[in-house]
């Protein structure tokens, strides 16, 4: 929220400036030429850059500085995809690598083929992500280079009686901390966002080619954490536009009694000015705070756990009635998570980290007699 509320100020500094520059400049004798763009202000001087970045609006304005880097952006969307479906691909190849041994001759070539799948999966995977997280710091920096220099030319070019309208502090805040935020906006913000999205995914079209009927849970998930965060936004906004607009006033103050202190010590009014810093300094640590509390409230690590426990019940249950073996269990149980390894009827000695590991259920011996109960036949194994 932040990121946008600096690309709303960089199109009201390009608005206002017509204002204040036409104000400037009506007392002298020869003003300066008007820009061929209406939306262009009257500055003292211009840059020449071989960009341009679209000021119709804080969204396209984002956008053009963006899509200029289209290489990069390219190696973030094919490393997002590569981990995703990396992620998928382990479960499946360790579920045919449990399938192989748990036959009553055990295909040992098989074992083999999926044990070199998983590491040239992974190994790829691997490689991609760091194409990924390479990629977006990459156009991170640049924005935050870019965004910077368009700022700072345009509030150098900007009349004194602009200046003069503005708050000094809100001015450093905006030019510091939120160009910065900018940068955080591309690595992690969109970053993440691209991959979770992949991790949503991925494991829907996966988890479809096993067994359809798994997709009931990770479909209700997915439903429920777009309506969580939609919600979580929502209440995250006012409490990310009160810590600016708290730490702007705190700036703008500390600038204004700095630049006036010897008016401040002449006057005698140095425990006012103190008393009146501690104010907003409490008002900008109440927001922070406020902050804080929103960003605890994240409802969508709560669904992912039900969704991981309450699609592991529904693959048990399936394997229990007999319609998908434990190597075909699949990667549907976490969504928007790096997928389970397959699951067993029960947890064995394999189990660690909360995640259950493929267990061989042995026969008894009166299953050896002619009895074989769900769990021998659902792994194919005969006595």
């Amino acid at each position: 929220m932040m990121e946008y509320d600096f690309c709303c100020y960089i199109g009201a500094v390009t608005s206002l400036s017509a204002t204040s520059a036409t104000s400037a400049t009506s007392s002298s004798p020869s003003p300066l030429p008007s820009s061929s763009s209406p939306q262009q202000s009257i500055s003292e001087f211009s840059v020449q850059r071989d960009w341009h970045s679209d000021r119709r609006g804080p969204v396209r304005w984002l956008t053009s500085h963006i899509w200029r880097h289209k290489l990069w952006l390219l190696g973030i969307a094919v490393g997002a995809v590569a981990n995703a479906a990396g992620a998928a691909l382990s479960p499946i190849y360790a579920g045919q690598a449990f399938s192989a041994i748990a036959r009553p001759n055990p295909d040992l070539h098989a074992l083999l083929i999926a044990a070199i799948s998983i590491v040239i999966s992974q190994v790829l995977r691997a490689c991609l992500q760091l194409v990924r997280n390479f990629s977006a710091e990459v156009i991170g920096q640049r924005l935050e280079r870019d965004v910077r220099d368009e700022l700072y030319a345009s509030l150098i070019g900007k009349s004194m009686t602009f200046h003069d309208r503005q708050s000094i502090g809100d001015v450093m805040a905006r030019a510091t901390n939120d160009v910065r935020e900018v940068n955080f906006l591309m690595n992690p913000g969109v970053n993440l966002v691209i991959g979770s999205s992949m991790f949503m995914i991925m494991p829907l079209i996966f988890t479809a080619r096993l067994y359809p009927a798994l997709l009931i849970v990770p479909i209700v998930y997915v439903i429920a954490y777009v309506i969580a965060v939609v919600a979580y936004l929502r209440e995250l906004q006012p409490a990310t536009e009160s810590v600016r607009r708290d730490f702007g006033k705190l700036n703008s103050a500390l600038a204004e009694a700095i630049e006036g202190v010897e008016v401040v010590k002449g006057a005698a009014r140095e425990q006012h000015e103190v008393g009146r810093f501690s104010a907003l300094l409490k008002n900008w640590r109440d927001a922070v705070v406020k902050q804080g509390d929103v960003e605890a409230r994240f409802i969508p690590l709560l669904l992912l756990g039900l969704a991981s426990a309450f699609g592991l019940i529904h693959s048990l249950l399936l394997f229990r009635a007999g319609q998908i073996a434990v190597g075909r269990r699949g990667p549907a149980g976490r969504p928007l998570d790096p997928p389970l390894p397959p699951h067993a009827a029960k947890p064995g000695p394999g189990a660690r980290g909360g995640r259950c590991r493929a267990v061989v259920v042995e026969p008894r011996a009166d299953e050896c007699a002619g009895r074989v109960d769900g769990p021998s036949r659902a792994v194919g194994r005969r006595c």
